[in-house]
């Protein structure tokens, strides 16, 4: 038992590291598909606190694949936007617009903190298991404050410490 451990260590490392910011091949295709598996209920549950029509302008802050664009583009959504500090998961997302049918996207690489949208941008804003890595969560919300329009509603989802501390990934 000691030997896996000592052998699974480095790889739960790199992949923990990935979380905050994936890079390369690997977090555009194999950790992708991860979050997306892992934030599922989280993303319905993000989506299910929005009221969400074909006129909202929706912005998604992330670190994902962009699960939870894809799920708001099936509830009708047609103008999305998404911030993420990771060119391989905004990569992805160019590189599979079939699921867009028609509908406007918007893809900038950038952090919360800073976005480069105009004021009174979107109607809702959503992030799901990011304010982890936020380094200034009162500065990301002034931000995303700016950016809704006034009575704009944000949802961010997020799992609890405990789940947190049981996953080798996330302790």
């Amino acid at each position: 038992m000691l030997a896996r451990s000592r052998f699974l260590a480095p790889i739960t490392v790199a992949i923990a590291r990935q979380l905050a910011h994936p890079r390369g091949w690997f977090g555009r295709m194999i950790l992708a598909r991860m979050l997306n598996w892992w934030n599922r209920a989280l993303v319905e549950a993000t989506l299910d606190a929005l009221p969400l029509d074909g006129g909202t302008r929706l912005l998604d802050v992330g670190f994902g694949s962009g699960l939870l664009l894809q799920r708001a583009r099936r509830r009708g959504v047609r103008r999305l936007a998404r911030i993420d500090p990771s060119e391989a998961m905004l990569s992805r997302l160019r590189a599979s617009p079939r699921w867009l049918d028609g509908a406007e996207l918007r893809l900038e690489q950038g952090r919360v903190e800073a976005m480069p949208f105009e004021t009174a941008a979107f109607d809702a804003a959503t992030s799901t298991n990011t304010v982890y890595f936020w380094p200034d969560p009162a500065v990301a919300i002034a931000e995303l404050r700016r950016v809704l329009r006034p009575g704009g509603q944000l949802a961010v989802a997020f799992s609890s410490p405990a789940k947190l501390r049981s996953d080798p990934l996330t302790r």
